[in-house]
């Protein structure tokens, strides 16, 4: 695909991929949580945690943007986690490093992520996000999420909110 003068690739990710995953999961953690959560939880992570994650999981249900053979950003999806909607599906999280961000290449993702699903037999999509992360928010509902009421607490270095948003077709 194209976006400007970029040419960004968007693929189901494959085990190889599990280092560079975990390097952007890693730096997006960093680069979107900073000044949000606590400093000591964020001190804590690691790109290793992070590529360990992808290695158990083989980078299933994975969907990455790679630019000049480089993964820059990648949306993880599958079955709800949650046991209020089991027929949904959920986008379980989204991240494209800062450098690239505003050009496309995250909303081709999470509609990567999302048709993926709609494959799968989903008709309905969640996500969660942080309520203080105002950035994502706005995306999600620019992309045909919205809010629907339901909160939960996430423990983050401390007890943080996080909001429920719904697609559906």
């Amino acid at each position: 695909m194209s976006f400007g003068k970029e040419t960004v690739e968007i693929r189901p990710a494959v085990l190889d991929d599990a280092e560079q995953l975990g390097a952007v999961h890693y730096q997006g953690w960093m680069e979107t949580y900073t000044g949000k959560i606590p400093d000591a939880f964020l001190a804590a992570k690691s790109a290793e945690q992070s590529t360990a994650m992808f290695r158990r999981t083989h980078c299933k249900d994975t969907m990455v943007a790679v630019q000049d053979g480089q993964i820059i950003g990648f949306c993880g999806y599958g079955a709800y986690r949650g046991q209020e909607a089991e027929s949904f599906g959920e986008i379980q999280g989204i991240y494209l490093l800062q450098a690239y961000q505003h050009r496309g290449i995250g909303q081709a993702l999470l509609q990567a992520g999302v048709h993926a699903l709609q494959a799968e037999g989903y008709h309905h999509i969640v996500l969660w996000v942080l309520h203080t992360n105002e950035k994502a928010i706005t995306f999600y509902q620019k992309n045909g999420f919205s809010f629907d009421g339901h909160q939960k607490a996430a423990d983050l270095g401390g007890r943080q909110k996080r909001l429920r948003f719904v697609y559906s077709e």
